[in-house]
């Protein structure tokens, strides 16, 4: 669709006189095509349309843009450079499931993401795909590359994914309703402390559980309440315990 329709339809939906979403969500097929066919502004240019009629710009992808280390540094410079022109947030949805193959991708970006002072501001991820069975598969998988990059995984309680960056940020990552992340109140069936990154090859990476009952697990051993706690000295003692 050429960009001068995409403003013209923007435009319109703006004027409406009904009570609007608040996001505008591109989504295909691939909404990050334009990358792979020579038309790089092409999703940079509607992030600003969208932001400059005051609609948050969601992307929906299936990731596969994160296979390349220069494209994904491009896409992710991107939405960050719109983000900070615009001061808002920009989402990249991504698609986890069992047709795309893609965790390692997905984990590549959540890494760049959460670890970068520049980028983990601007952009906000979320994950989609994870409420079957088999989807809960992938999703395992997407844990363990997760923690072979060093990476320290928890849980939240509204399915919500917590990276811990020490001494600098906790960086979450939304996922689909009714994913069962955290089940409340029933930490044994909890998806992230099922998964222990113990007995990999490589020994790397920690898994860390919150459940809803306030204790903090990190590998399925170590302990601890986090009543009247912050979640940083929670992490720096429990992972004292494993030094």
């Amino acid at each position: 669709m050429p960009l001068n329709t995409v403003e013209h339809l923007v435009s319109q939906f703006n004027k409406l006189p009904c009570v609007k979403w608040g996001y505008m969500v591109l989504t295909g097929g691939e909404a990050m095509a334009p990358y792979f066919l020579n038309m790089p502004q092409y999703i940079p240019t509607c992030l600003d349309i969208f932001a400059r009629y005051d609609m948050i710009p969601v992307v929906k992808t299936n990731v596969t843009w994160a296979a390349d280390d220069k494209l994904r540094q491009r896409v992710l410079g991107d939405f960050a450079s719109a983000a900070y022109k615009h001061q808002r947030l920009m989402t990249i949805e991504m698609s986890l499931d069992e047709f795309h193959n893609n965790a390692d991708n997905v984990a590549n970006v959540v890494r760049d993401v959460a670890t970068s002072d520049y980028l983990s501001p601007a952009v906000r991820l979320s994950v989609v795909g994870l409420n079957t069975p088999k989807r809960q598969m992938v999703f395992a998988e997407f844990l363990m590359q997760l923690c072979n990059r060093g990476l320290l995984v928890g849980a939240g309680a509204d399915d919500t994914l917590l990276i811990e960056i020490p001494g600098k940020r906790i960086f979450p990552i939304y996922c689909d309703a009714n994913a069962k992340i955290a089940n409340v109140g029933r930490a044994k069936k909890n998806n992230l402390g099922v998964y222990s990154p113990d007995g990999r090859p490589d020994g790397t990476g920690h898994c860390l559980m919150v459940d809803n009952n306030g204790v903090a697990t990190l590998n399925n051993v170590h302990k601890m309440s986090m009543v009247n706690r912050d979640f940083q000295s929670v992490v720096r003692e429990l992972m004292a315990k494993v030094k």
